[in-house]
């Protein structure tokens, strides 16, 4: 595992984070090790054109650089992972993106200690069930990432997120509560990681 780890977003952050307008931050965030799946691209290139993200695409596509696509052999663990996470009723697409993504972070090894950025909640339990991923951030945890940087105020996250509900985007901890709790618990961590050095 590397000490720096990769970002892999999916689809749901990317369309949030171009909504209101801050790939810039996601992209500072990732410091350059932003990745994607064939999948994740191909969902992005509908969405961008679907609902008007034209401007976002140059951003989007330089955080996350060139698609990763999966070999054969990574098809077998894709299909049996993506049959498990669809619902009936569930279109033959509907959460192909994030079971390559895990795929591809559970069978490459450069990729092992990835996080995965999902704010969809099934994803990041089966993603959570992996040890090859460190850990899942949604939408709101990213806010808080930036607050706590110094990247973005209080009163900037809210509207973020505000315009989120406006734009009926299923955004965890999207509250004013809950997010400032996320903050809260992001600066207690990093107070209890300072006192250990």
């Amino acid at each position: 595992m590397t000490s720096r780890p990769f970002f892999f977003p999916d689809n749901t952050v990317l369309i949030n984070v171009a909504l209101i307008e801050r790939v810039d931050l996601l992209e500072r965030f990732v410091r350059g090790r932003g990745r994607w799946c064939a999948s994740i691209e191909y969902e992005w290139r509908r969405s961008q054109k679907v609902l008007g993200l034209h401007e976002a695409d140059p951003q989007v596509r330089r955080l996350c650089g060139k698609a990763i696509h999966p070999d054969h052999a990574d098809h077998v663990d894709i299909t049996v992972l993506h049959d498990q996470m669809r619902s009936p009723g569930d279109g033959p697409t509907k959460h192909l993106g994030e079971a390559e993504t895990i795929v591809i972070i559970r069978r490459r090894a450069e990729f092992r200690g990835s996080v995965f950025l999902t704010d969809d909640r099934g994803a990041q339990d089966y993603a959570l069930s992996e040890h090859a991923v460190s850990h899942c951030l949604g939408t709101a945890d990213l806010l808080a990432y930036f607050e706590v940087a110094g990247w973005m105020s209080r009163a900037e996250a809210h509207a973020c997120l505000e315009t989120l509900r406006r734009e009926r985007r299923h955004v965890r901890h999207a509250d004013p509560a809950a997010y400032n709790g996320l903050v809260e618990g992001l600066l207690r961590r990093f107070k209890q990681k300072g006192r250990r050095r």
